[in-house]
């Protein structure tokens, strides 16, 4: 092995480093984060920018609600290389959201391919199955955050 593979191999690992780094403060902020009287999926929305703006040091980038970059489709908010898919689950919405929900998180790993895809639901409802978790045992690239 030559000294520009060696160098190639220590930069993928800082920048995994980097990824992981970057993926649990962003993921410890979402776990903190207490909404204010959120009433749709818009105010949600609007609430976690506001804070994770002043609390990750990276870019939060917020895409308006249906945004598409052609056929794919753009989540909620980026941050760093870490989608966020918010969902607000209150009367009318049945356990139908919450697999559309997979879904959405489904597809923008394949077409964006972000280090990770939280989904950060609000569950009004009760919708969320119990065992949500197991998901992220599924899938290691997701994180579910259920307030």
């Amino acid at each position: 092995m030559d000294l520009h593979s060696l160098a190639g191999i220590e930069e993928d690992e800082e920048r995994d480093h980097r990824s992981s780094e970057e993926i649990e403060v962003i993921y410890r902020a979402l776990k903190e984060f207490k909404p204010y009287r959120a009433e749709n999926e818009t105010d949600l929305g609007k609430q976690l920018i506001a804070y994770l703006r002043g609390k990750v040091p990276y870019e939060v980038t917020p895409q308006k609600a249906g945004a598409r970059s052609g056929n794919i489709g753009i989540p909620d908010i980026v941050v760093g290389n870490v989608a966020i898919e918010i969902k607000y689950f209150d009367e009318g919405k049945g356990r139908t959201e919450w697999d559309k929900a997979i879904g959405q998180t489904i597809r923008y790993k394949l077409e964006g391919n972000y280090d990770t895809v939280v989904l950060f639901v609000i569950d009004k409802k009760g919708i969320v199955p119990e065992y949500y978790k197991e998901y992220e045992e599924l899938i290691p690239w997701l994180k579910v955050i259920v307030k």
